[in-house]
């Protein structure tokens, strides 16, 4: 029987330890970090990047939410482009095509391209031969995880011309201010299907991105290709790329030619 105090009732130590057990229990058990959404660990969300980079990242312009060209508009006409004017991007234009492809867009770490269990097994590098406001270089996007990064980390410096139009063999690599490459790691997405090999979800991945890239220049005014037909092993060199990723896309970047 619970015992009176100043005419209050209370409840003896053992009832009141068993109520706060129990508590606990349901807090634990509907905590939002137990959402359906989070389907990837906390250790997976954390890891930003396998690579070294060769200096601190560099924060990108805050991409625009909105826009003057509508997606009806930008799917009617976009095309692939393959041959580009002699004219510098700038980093806010690349910014914005970056964020397309896999900026992070909720507070449970989804992007702007679907991916597989969340499993996010892509990652896209900027090769920067011509834009206003970045070095020439080699870059890797770093997205964020649970929260939004958007920046640019450093790899190789210097001007990559002549070896990104060697690797990438086709005339659209010849002259072009910038170029994408989006790589995939495999073990990552097996990972996410309990070791069950899913390599076609990190390959549809990659045209989902490949969209997003093409509508998003479009919208700028701007103009790509996907293209699958460069040399492995040359742009696996360039980069410099662990062999935990599989080259897929290189997608050249800039303002159509006439």
């Amino acid at each position: 029987m619970p015992t009176k105090k100043k005419g209050v009732a209370t409840l003896p130590p053992l009832t009141l330890l068993g109520l706060v057990i129990i508590s606990i229990t349901i807090f634990w058990l509907f905590s939002p970090s137990k959402s359906a959404k989070q389907t990837t660990t906390q250790s997976e969300k954390q890891e930003v990047s396998s690579r070294e980079f060769a200096s601190d990242p560099i924060s990108l312009s805050t991409p625009a939410k909105t826009g003057r060209v509508s997606v009806e508009q930008a799917l009617n006409t976009r095309r692939s482009e393959r041959s580009f004017l002699d004219k510098s991007l700038t980093e806010k234009q690349v910014s914005q095509v970056l964020w397309a492809a896999q900026g992070v867009t909720t507070d449970w770490g989804g992007r702007t391209a679907p991916s597989a269990k969340s499993a996010y097994p892509l990652t896209v590098y900027l090769i920067a031969l011509d834009v206003t406001g970045v070095e020439p270089g080699i870059y890797q996007y770093i997205p964020g995880d649970l929260e939004p990064v958007h920046q640019l980390g450093p790899l190789r410096s210097g001007d990559f011309t002549e070896q990104t139009a060697t690797a990438g063999r086709q005339s659209q690599f010849q002259s072009v201010p910038a170029v994408l490459v989006i790589t995939g790691n495999m073990q990552k997405m097996t990972d996410a299907f309990d070791g069950k090999p899913s390599d076609n979800n990190v390959y549809l991945e990659a045209g989902h991105v490949g969209e997003n890239i093409y509508l998003q220049a479009k919208a700028l005014g701007l103009g790509t290709v996907a293209t699958g037909g460069f040399d492995k092993e040359k742009t696996t060199q360039l980069l410099d790329l662990p062999s935990s990723e599989t080259l897929i896309y290189m997608m050249p970047l800039g303002y159509p030619g006439e």
